[in-house]
């Protein structure tokens, strides 16, 4: 659990060029982090977990390529072609660390500590 936060925190910060700030008051976060926590974990269980593993056998470059590029791909209507580059970084360490042992619960744990950070910096 650790690692997830510390991976997810060190994945925004570098993203972010700063450390997170909050911007939204309390009451609205709690709708947030339960958003940030269901898609995060619903996008690691397919990206990482269903997919990355279908494609490992033809591969673990190609695996992890084709996967962070549909993880960048699928947040382009939402954040624009110039977070392409940033989500199909985040996509591809998140895929270096899902393989591992409790892999996937470290890349689900960063994906939602990401998603929050960058969830309650957005204007109200």
């Amino acid at each position: 659990m650790a690692a997830g936060l510390a991976l997810g925190s060190a994945l925004y910060a570098g993203a972010a060029q700063r450390l997170p700030r909050p911007l939204l008051p309390a009451r609205r976060q709690r709708p947030l982090l339960a958003a940030a926590i269901v898609s995060a974990t619903v996008e690691e269980l397919l990206w990482r977990g269903v997919l990355l593993g279908a494609l490992r056998p033809r591969g673990t470059r190609r695996a992890l390529a084709v996967t962070s590029a549909g993880f960048a791909l699928s947040h382009l209507p939402r954040a624009g072609g110039r977070a392409l580059a940033v989500y199909g970084a985040l996509g591809s360490v998140l895929g270096l660390v899902a393989p591992r042992r409790r892999g996937l619960t470290v890349a689900s744990v960063a994906h939602v500590t990401y998603d929050v950070l960058a969830l309650l910096e957005e204007p109200p």
